[in-house]
């Protein structure tokens, strides 16, 4: 069966590289303990319709799907966020569609979904970014957080921690060559 998700995370599976696609033969049939789906014009009612099935036949334990932009129909207008989650062989939902924050500022922690503690070690809730989303009207842009259950900060994305080691690492360059130069004005 060919299924495919935007993001995945695997509880308890270590893979020491990066993969293009993930091939569940080649890891003892593991599905992922999360899926999510950002949805889009052209995909909307097939990942709320048969990804969803297959998801549910696989017992995936949490499929996420986030309208990031989309504005019709009603049903899949963005902001929406909603989870679904195994209880028993059997599919909840979790729905939310407002934000917990905007870009840059604190998150409203009453405003995230909390599922599953025993297996995700973060909530989930909805950012408005300060880029907008422009087709006939410039609309809001969203963005899926992941929220840390002890600090109630936002998870950090790879990319925002290979920029902060960037930034860190050509501030302690700097430093080093401002002590080199006092070192060549003092001898």
């Amino acid at each position: 069966m060919d299924i495919q998700f935007d993001i995945s995370f695997f509880k308890d599976l270590e893979i020491p590289y990066r993969l293009s696609s993930y091939d569940a033969q080649k890891f003892n049939d593991q599905v992922p303990t999360l899926a999510i789906n950002i949805l889009s014009a052209s995909t909307f009612k097939n990942d709320i319709g048969l990804v969803l099935e297959q998801y549910q036949r696989l017992q995936i334990p949490v499929y996420v799907i986030l309208s990031d932009h989309l504005q019709a129909p009603s049903y899949v207008r963005a902001p929406m966020l909603k989870i679904y989650y195994l209880e028993g062989k059997q599919y909840r939902i979790a729905e939310i569609r407002e934000i917990c924050c905007k870009e840059g500022e604190p998150v409203d922690t009453s405003k995230l979904i909390d599922i599953l503690p025993d297996t995700l070690p973060f909530k989930f809730g909805i950012m408005e970014r300060k880029e907008k989303y422009l087709k006939e009207t410039i609309t809001p842009l969203y963005f899926l957080v992941l929220v840390d259950r002890e600090t109630g900060e936002i998870l950090p994305t790879s990319r925002e921690i290979e920029k902060r080691c960037a930034d860190e690492a050509e501030k302690k360059a700097e430093l080093l060559q401002k002590q080199l130069d006092e070192l060549k004005k003092g001898s």
